[in-house]
């Protein structure tokens, strides 16, 4: 989300006043806030959020109440707000920078730092995610693939050039599938595959913690392990949360979710569109990430190419927000009513997300009712029954 050079205008104070003074405080927000509608309370709304921060960046000594701590931990970083705002406030921007001045890692739960600390340890990450799958849990934590090995997976059709694809930390392991799955549908379009190896962050977490400064350190590990890919035509992902991030790191490069990216590819020549999934009433969630960069279409072209058909769930964020379900999951579980009463009124049993988080989210919230999978995933399947 942020570049070295970006961290200290960041949390210049005076850029910060700025940016707040945007907000007119006309509360037009307030219906798309998830954290307003559940709780009616000022402080949870975008606008209150505003005036605290800005409050924060006057005064030269943060304020540490647990009010104003609360506040901006409990949003959810959906950013729905920007989307609905007349003044164009810089909500994602503003929400990071009143985080960092509250202390970051200082006041943040142990939970969170021990996921924060795993990420910037590899090592130990991966053995915590070996360990888990083990345990009782969601279907969805448990490994359904083998991960793609970390390197060049060549095309079997004439090259049409080289992407990377980025797996990230955390869904390294937990994205398996869907990275198996992407690594096949580009090689099928003509594209050589150089996938990163499984120890490497984008910082988006950290971001999202309000440690700016450590998002950006991550970032540049990234940069250099990315110098081994040699020339590229992009980076994907198969996590949306990670697309901001990763564009800071590897710009100018261009970075795309791997569905929008295969919106601009042909499908491939040996595919035949069938009859699709009509049979398999799918519903598709778009996650807050794609939203608030106005994605929503993401995908779109390419799962109509492939005679695919769904049905898009409504505009809510889902309650996972970052990490949100995993240290408040009572509060995550509260926001994700008004969406489970939606599904309880259709007969579908599969879910289509592009992002992890989501998915865990919501697979922690139906368990076995539905069936979670990442759009690639679903198009993978879908080309390789193709006559």
């Amino acid at each position: 989300m942020l570049r070295s050079s970006a961290v200290k205008a960041l949390l210049d104070d005076r850029r910060t006043i700025a940016l707040a003074d945007h907000c007119v405080q006309c509360g037009l927000c307030l219906p798309h806030c998830p954290t307003y509608r559940a709780e009616r309370c000022e402080s949870e709304s975008p606008r209150g959020r505003v005036v605290l921060i800005k409050a924060l960046a006057n005064a030269h000594e943060p304020d540490l109440s647990s009010v104003a701590a609360l506040s901006l931990d409990r949003c959810l970083g959906c950013r729905q707000c920007e989307s609905a705002c007349p003044a164009g406030v810089e909500y994602g921007q503003l929400l990071i920078a009143g985080r960092a001045r509250l202390g970051g890692r200082k006041r943040l739960p142990l939970r969170a730092q021990a996921l924060l600390w795993l990420i910037e340890h590899p090592f130990w990450l991966h053995i915590a995610l070996r360990m888990a799958s083990h345990w009782p849990g969601p279907k969805s934590l448990r490994a359904r693939a083998t991960a793609p090995h970390p390197g060049w997976h060549a095309s079997q059709t004439p090259s049409r050039g080289q992407v990377v694809l980025f797996t990230g930390c955390l869904a390294d392991r937990l994205d398996a599938a869907p990275h198996a799955a992407a690594v096949r549908c580009l090689n099928r379009r003509g594209w050589n595959v150089w996938v990163t190896p499984p120890r490497f962050c984008c910082g988006s977490l950290h971001d999202h913690a309000g440690l700016p400064g450590e998002g950006a350190g991550l970032r540049l590990r990234l940069q250099g392990e990315l110098r081994a890919a040699g020339q590229f035509a992009a980076v994907v992902s198969c996590a949306s949360g990670c697309i901001e991030a990763l564009g800071a790191a590897v710009a100018p490069s261009p970075v795309f979710e791997v569905m929008r990216f295969l919106d601009q590819q042909p499908p491939p020549s040996s595919h035949s569109a069938g009859p699709g999934s009509a049979d398999l009433r799918v519903l598709r969630q778009i996650p807050c990430t794609l939203r608030a960069a106005n994605q929503a279409d993401v995908g779109s072209s390419t799962l109509n190419n492939a005679g695919i058909t769904w049905q898009d769930m409504p505009a809510d964020c889902c309650g996972a927000g970052g990490w949100n379900s995993w240290l408040e999951p009572a509060r995550a579980q509260r926001r994700f009513r008004p969406l489970h009463e939606w599904l309880n009124q259709h007969d579908a049993r599969m879910i289509i997300s592009h992002n992890i988080g989501c998915r865990l989210h919501l697979q922690q919230q139906l368990g076995r009712q539905f069936h979670l999978l990442h759009p690639i995933e679903l198009l993978d399947r879908l080309e390789q029954e193709s006559p």
